[in-house]
């Protein structure tokens, strides 16, 4: 059924630039139509599902003020999925603003960042047990039940944590910046830093012994797209995002 849909509402998908701006159209039942001002685009995504990432294939999204604002727009993309090759050629072609930094590699999360997140996982641990033993009172024949429940999301949660580590990460270059968020799926947004309204930065006790920090920043965006998070990453290296910032 959604690829029924899916068929329907990007029918006949197509899109140009034509000077400064951007022409989207597509849609059979319904024809939506976009003319975006290049200037006036904040970011670009690249998404992967989680079934995508394991097609390697890619979309991208633009993040501009008012696009993904309609609820009956989920997407404010502009390519849809295709292989990363493909959808970095289409980039190059339509807004090579944002084509120089968009392929770097990105520097992943320190091996420090599992000493940061001890704090979570020893507190989701005793809360699980204290639930356990509060339930074994209660509900004896059915513990094999609740046993297999609890192993499952625990099971769950420790892949998503992993996801997460494997994922994430940031690269700070010379025009823009690179975060790379997800666990499961993957989302790739470059930024140019005059776009970044400000950056904010947080730390735990345990961060700041260990001389981590993570942050946000924050855009000129839709309500959903405003603010994109850093992952935490040594002190040092989120100074380079802020020096970037005041030149």
């Amino acid at each position: 059924m959604d690829i029924i849909k899916g068929f329907i509402r990007y029918y006949d998908f197509r899109i140009y630039r034509l000077g400064d701006r951007l022409h989207i159209s597509y849609g059979l039942l319904k024809k939506v139509s976009y003319t975006i001002p290049v200037d006036k685009i904040n970011a670009v995504r690249l998404v992967q599902s989680p079934q995508a990432r394991i097609a390697g294939k890619y979309m991208a999204e633009l993040v501009n003020v008012g696009m993904g604002d309609d609820q009956k727009e989920e997407q404010s993309f502009f390519l849809l999925y295709d292989k990363k090759d493909k959808v970095l050629e289409k980039i190059r072609q339509l807004l090579p603003e944002f084509s120089d930094e968009l392929d770097t590699e990105v520097q992943k999360q320190s091996p420090k960042v599992w000493f940061v997140w001890i704090l979570p996982m020893v507190v989701y641990g005793l809360m699980v047990t204290v639930v356990l033993l509060v339930l074994k009172e209660f509900l004896q024949k059915e513990m094999l039940i609740v046993y297999a429940v609890a192993a499952t999301i625990t099971v769950f949660i420790m892949l998503y944590v992993m996801g997460n580590y494997f994922t994430r990460g940031f690269y700070a270059g010379e025009k823009s910046l690179k975060i790379v968020d997800g666990n499961f799926g993957r989302r790739i947004l470059l930024v140019k830093y005059p776009k970044i309204q400000y950056l904010e930065t947080k730390q735990n006790f345990l961060a700041k012994h260990f001389q981590m920090q993570k942050g946000e920043i924050y855009l000129l965006a839709s309500s959903k797209n405003r603010v994109q998070t850093i992952p935490y990453f040594p002190e040092w290296e989120v100074e380079q995002i802020k020096e970037a910032l005041l030149q």
